[in-house]
């Protein structure tokens, strides 16, 4: 797989729709650290490896299934190493979340929350003089670590969150099965997926959707839709397709992760809601008016159920052209000459029959 390094500039400004690839990548940035040839944080020294079964209980009860707890923004129960460590004897959902959970902290227990700060508030001070910007977005980096500070010295395996996540998928939880979406290839097509995507939009899980949007757009420059209108770029749509997210209750609250990094990574701070940061750092207001379309469109989609709209039809795999007959047969066709040409055809496999210098193929 093409390998695909995240940097975050601390002091670069870049256009909007690419700032919000940033955050998501940011945020799901071990699907790119787990592919063969990525390059992951130095472990710090002698930092035991979180893997199943090494680590004690805690005291804690173990998570339910309601997915309301997690919508209600009540994750810190995955966030605790020992629940990690018995991950695989519970539920498909409690594996999933937990894998976010080591995916959210992947980069702190391998670099260590000293270095991180360290690194993050060196950068910060080369690129920002005005000591009050700097604090909001030291404060944003402080809450945006809080919750892994139980992950601080230990070193999580990329592996180990795929198998998780794998696991998940397999036990037929549809969240981590939208998430091994985003495992495939950039150059693997996207054909033969249309009932596994129609599947998972239909049941409206605001997880599902957005990783189904984000699966949809990348590797994609323009993506065509069904509603009579021209193609539109890949991420427009992916922007409208986080916001259709939203709707259906996926966390994009002034405290919620995204909003934090792009606070504490980006120096965009202040919004109190996902929509509100576009229409704070827009590239322009048309930018703004094609984003809102377009999350209308989707979310008129997702609820009536209107594949062809959402432009989902192209994933369906290519016609197979079936074979007249099993069997071998022949049949004339006259030639120009009104001269038989005999065909051959054995299942699909092509055979030439040739009368003087002319060879028909089928």
């Amino acid at each position: 797989m093409n390998r695909r390094i995240l940097e975050t500039g601390l002091a670069i400004r870049a256009p909007l729709l690419l700032q919000v690839a940033a955050a998501l990548i940011l945020l799901q940035c071990l699907l790119w650290l787990a592919r063969p040839g990525s390059i992951a944080p130095t472990p710090l020294r002698g930092a035991p490896e979180l893997s199943s079964g090494r680590l004690q209980p805690s005291n804690r009860l173990l998570p339910t299934t309601n997915r309301a707890r997690w919508t209600l923004r009540d994750p810190a129960r995955y966030y605790d190493p020992a629940l990690a460590g018995l991950a695989d004897g519970l539920d498909a959902e409690s594996r999933y979340f937990i894998a976010m959970a080591l995916e959210d902290c992947y980069a702190l227990s391998h670099s260590g929350m000293v270095n991180l700060r360290d690194d993050f508030t060196r950068r910060l001070q080369a690129a920002l003089p005005d000591q009050v910007d700097r604090q909001l977005r030291e404060t944003a980096f402080e809450a945006s670590n809080r919750q892994c500070a139980p992950f601080d010295g230990l070193s999580i395996s990329p592996a180990r969150v795929l198998a998780l996540v794998n696991g998940a998928a397999q036990d037929g939880d549809l969240r981590a099965i939208a998430r091994t979406l985003l495992f495939r290839d950039l150059a693997e097509s996207k054909a033969g997926t249309f009932e596994i995507v129609t599947r998972l939009l239909a049941s409206g899980d605001p997880h599902a959707i957005r990783d189904v949007g984000s699966f949809l757009a990348r590797g994609e420059a323009l993506l065509q839709l069904g509603d009579g209108n021209g193609p539109v770029r890949a991420t427009t749509l992916a922007a409208a397709w986080e916001l259709a997210a939203c709707d259906f209750g996926l966390d994009c609250g002034g405290d919620s992760k995204m909003l934090i990094n792009l606070c504490a990574y980006q120096g965009q701070c202040g919004a109190f809601s996902l929509e509100d940061w576009l229409v704070r750092y827009a590239e322009s207001s048309e930018e703004l008016t094609e984003i809102r379309r377009l999350r209308s469109l989707i979310r008129r989609g997702l609820v009536m159920h209107d594949w062809e709209l959402l432009g989902l039809f192209t994933l369906k795999p290519p016609a197979v052209v079936e074979p007249i007959a099993k069997d071998n047969f022949t049949w004339t066709i006259p030639s120009p000459e009104k001269s038989p040409v005999t065909w051959g055809v054995t299942g699909l496999r092509p055979q030439s029959a040739h009368r003087e210098g002319m060879t028909a193929v089928f």
